[in-house]
């Protein structure tokens, strides 16, 4: 099935409740500017969408590569939500988001996703958005970004991670948000502590392990409260471990 684009309408959404996504084509494809995908299964080659900026895929079942080096030039937004990534039947599980002018990015995640490589030069947001016990763990994330400037990370937890975001103290906005509690304890506090300063060793490289957590200790906060377990009248022990970027990159002066 081919869905024929006309009249070059700068918004198009495609809702179809896991059935094969429609191919996107005619002459007025090439000049999209947004496009949504929505419950759709994508298994073929993406479209060749030039003028492309907002991408958002919601609810999707990918069994393609994702994303291939090139294909939407001047991307700027990308949000991903809920979607299962799929690899090939040869490959490891591994993803790998390669975008030249993407300034915006946001995604949740469902299922085991393994390796994550995010490559995009021209990033300037990164939002990763997890609930508590519905993420699963990476292997490892891998992030390159020099022009990186606001972070927000909620939650998803990495066995490995390896983040180069250009100038130190490149990323003067943002927070650092790691939530576990007593039904979804699959890590201690301890690994989710060594993951905050891994991923701050990555934000401000050119300081010392030793003055590094000198200088985060007054922006990172444990707070310990209860929540409602999935029992009626149960409540469970939760803790969320937060780092401040904006007050902490204050502070710097970098």
């Amino acid at each position: 099935m081919r869905r024929r684009v006309g009249a070059a309408p700068a918004t198009l959404a495609v809702l179809a409740f896991h059935h094969l996504s429609p191919a996107v084509a005619g002459p007025g494809a090439a000049a999209l500017r947004d496009l949504r995908l929505v419950n759709v299964v994508i298994r073929g080659a993406w479209p060749c969408l030039p003028l492309l900026e907002a991408l958002t895929l919601d609810n999707l079942v990918v069994e393609a590569p994702l994303f291939p080096p090139g294909t939407f030039q001047r991307l700027e937004d990308l949000c991903v939500s809920v979607s299962e990534i799929r690899p090939g039947r040869r490959s490891r599980t591994a993803w790998t988001y390669a975008c030249p002018a993407s300034r915006g990015s946001s995604w949740t995640t469902s299922g085991p996703l393994g390796d994550v490589t995010v490559v995009a030069p021209a990033l300037e947001v990164l939002i990763m958005n997890c609930n508590v016990g519905c993420e699963s763990d990476y292997r490892s994330f891998t992030l390159r970004a020099p022009r990186l400037r606001g972070l927000a990370w909620h939650n998803q937890f990495a066995e490995h991670m390896d983040m180069d975001v250009g100038s130190p103290g490149g990323v003067a906005e943002g927070v650092i948000e790691l939530t576990w509690n007593g039904a979804f304890l699959r890590r201690s506090s301890k690994e989710y502590r060594a993951l905050m300063m891994r991923m701050l060793e990555g934000l401000l490289p050119e300081l010392p392990l030793e003055q590094l957590a000198d200088a985060v200790r007054p922006y990172i906060a444990l707070d310990k409260y209860m929540v409602d377990g999935t029992d009626e009248d149960e409540l469970l022990p939760e803790e969320k471990l937060t780092c401040d970027l904006d007050a902490l990159m204050s502070s710097l002066q970098i």
